[in-house]
């Protein structure tokens, strides 16, 4: 019965967001006998033995995410999987390749998200991101993104018990025995990725929520509940082939919201190829950045010289294909998976085998020609 109670009351955590993640410990086990000192929320109590491992495992410092799932304020009862009541479920409409693991992602928003600039969002202090990884229908990951500060995010990764009532926090990533060749990435790991995103978070943006296929918590639905300030219409469409689109967004899901963008903390953007669809772009498919800077366009690192980003009309020829069907040194994306996607490469394959009249490939793309600076480099391809 004590453990139902504090159970139940971690589920209560976003219902009193604003206290952090330690005042969600404290509201976790607040049935008081033996008080723990909290560094921002009071005393952390605990509920006698019983309640002691779900005390121990929230109390962590301000800036640190709890060691148990179960305080994180997922879910409002953990055995159940019943989400808390403020938690929205969402899914863009193309999405990252996780070799092949199925995923389920969910958000906190305290407020509206600052959308000045319809391709950057800044988020409110307080949100939360988790994403859950399963694999033959068994919950093997969950990772989670908290904001604390105005620029300032936390990150932990939590790995489910093979019997899926509990998940640990694991900072060090591990490639579990039974499902190779999945890992699961440290919290080092995760950051070479999330730093190319404005504010840490990829995935959660105008053109994967305003694409076919987006569900729950999408960009209409965001827009209906004033949760953009101001509003952001739904991106202008491409006029492209359906082949073309296909592609377009799997770039952008897999290559463009990770590295290959112009934020000054991406992995790519010295390259100066930009694979991030812009939600204020559209017109034809010459307009995008991802045909300026790749199509006919020669590759700024020395290892491919004399390689075509994308050969048009030759799939085989083109750097992108080639290290999108590698695994191992020199693969893209260089982390987070070790299985090829063969659909994802199929869809380029498709795409670049129909273009032809493409730009002259004597040059890259002018800078000033795409959305930000920063040709040349030799970070990438």
């Amino acid at each position: 019965m004590v453990a139902e109670i504090a159970r139940r009351r971690v589920g209560m955590a976003l219902l009193v967001a604003s206290w952090g993640i330690a005042g969600i410990a404290a509201l976790a086990c607040s049935a008081a006998k033996e008080p723990v000192e909290s560094a921002n929320a009071g005393p952390i109590t605990r509920e006698g033995d019983a309640g002691s491992d779900v005390a121990s495992a929230c109390a962590q410092g301000d800036n640190s995410p709890p060691l148990d799932l179960a305080c994180t304020g997922l879910y409002a009862d953990m055995a159940a999987k019943r989400l808390a009541p403020q938690v929205r479920s969402y899914a863009p409409g193309v999405t990252l390749w996780t070799d092949g693991a199925a995923k389920q992602r969910f958000v906190y928003l305290p407020g509206p998200i600052d959308a000045k600039d319809p391709g950057a969002w800044i988020f409110p202090v307080g949100t939360r991101f988790w994403k859950e990884f399963a694999l033959g229908g068994r919950r093997v990951e969950t990772r989670f993104l908290w904001k604390y500060g105005p620029t300032s995010w936390a990150t932990a990764t939590y790995v489910w018990s093979a019997d899926g009532t509990s998940a640990r926090r694991d900072d060090d990533g591990s490639f579990p025995p039974d499902l190779a060749p999945y890992e699961i990435p440290s919290s080092k790991a995760c950051e070479q990725c999330h730093r190319g995103a404005v504010d840490h978070v990829m995935g959660f943006e105008a053109v994967g929520l305003a694409l076919p296929g987006a569900t729950g918590l999408d960009l209409a639905t965001l827009d209906r509940e004033h949760l953009l300030a101001p509003a952001v219409p739904s991106p202008v469409p491409i006029d492209a082939s359906p082949a073309a689109l296909a592609a377009l967004g799997w770039l952008h899901a897999n290559c463009g919201n990770t590295c290959h963008n112009g934020s000054p903390n991406a992995t790519g953007r010295l390259t100066g190829m930009r694979l991030r669809l812009s939600p204020t772009g559209g017109g034809s498919l010459e307009d995008t950045d991802v045909y300026k800077t790749a199509v006919g366009r020669p590759a700024t690192t020395p290892r491919y010289a004399g390689a075509l980003r994308i050969a048009p009309g030759s799939p085989e020829s083109s750097l992108v294909v080639q290290l999108a069907t590698l695994r191992g040194q020199g693969q893209m994306p260089p982390i987070g998976s070790h299985v090829v996607d063969e659909s994802g490469a199929a869809l380029l394959r498709t795409w670049i085998g129909e273009l032809s009249g493409a730009p002259d490939a004597g040059a890259p793309a002018d800078a000033s020609s795409v959305d930000d600076a920063g040709d040349g480099g030799d970070g990438g391809r």
